[in-house]
């Protein structure tokens, strides 16, 4: 976890011009072109296409999350999933970081 709170502050560090001077809500999708471990420690490296694939799937799916408003059951009732100001998400990277 402490290694996912770096890369986050990082990345906040370095878009605070971006983050600053437009107001508005930011999803940030980071992408790692090299291998990775999965979560059993297993080194993968899938084709740049397949990569693709997954990116364009996973811009599609916050795109239309934000289109249809979708909302989020959290304890017993409904809201909105979109709120957040700033949300990251991460393709390709070591799983360990997040647990």
């Amino acid at each position: 976890m402490e290694n996912t709170l770096l890369l986050d502050l990082r990345m906040i560090n370095e878009l605070d011009i971006v983050l600053l001077d437009f107001s508005g809500k930011y999803i940030f999708i980071r992408y790692n072109p090299d291998s990775y471990k999965d979560e059993k420690g297993n080194e993968r490296k899938p084709r740049f296409e397949t990569r693709m694939k997954v990116l364009e799937k996973e811009i599609e799916r916050h795109t239309n999350r934000i289109k249809k408003g979708e909302q989020l059951r959290c304890n017993g009732e409904l809201r909105p999933q979109n709120k957040d100001l700033l949300e990251i998400y991460y393709l390709y990277y070591n799983s360990q970081l997040f647990n």
